[in-house]
């Protein structure tokens, strides 16, 4: 029981998330269709993520040796993409 109240004190923590996208994409994106667009694939996003992520971690947890180094590709992957778009810069 108390692992559940742990992690639901951390996702409580990073609850702003929304809040933060919307932010960003009415920053980033000009008025109208884009910036619908641009709130329709944040929202996407969101819901793939809460559907494959839980299934994608349970198979890295059973199918691979070390799961937090792989996540920790990942996460780092993202940063350097979400890097990458705020400032307009493009590698290779």
């Amino acid at each position: 029981m108390w692992v559940f109240v742990v992690l639901l004190a951390l996702s409580g923590c990073f609850s702003a998330t929304f809040t933060l996208t919307f932010a960003y994409v009415s920053d980033t994106v000009p008025k109208g269709d884009k910036r619908v667009a641009a709130y329709g694939l944040a929202l996407a996003t969101f819901g793939l993520s809460f559907t494959i992520g839980p299934m994608a971690g349970g198979y890295l947890a059973r199918n691979v040796d070390v799961p937090e180094d792989d996540s920790a590709g990942v996460a780092m992957a993202e940063e350097i993409h979400l890097n990458e778009e705020s400032t307009g810069e493009r590698s290779g």
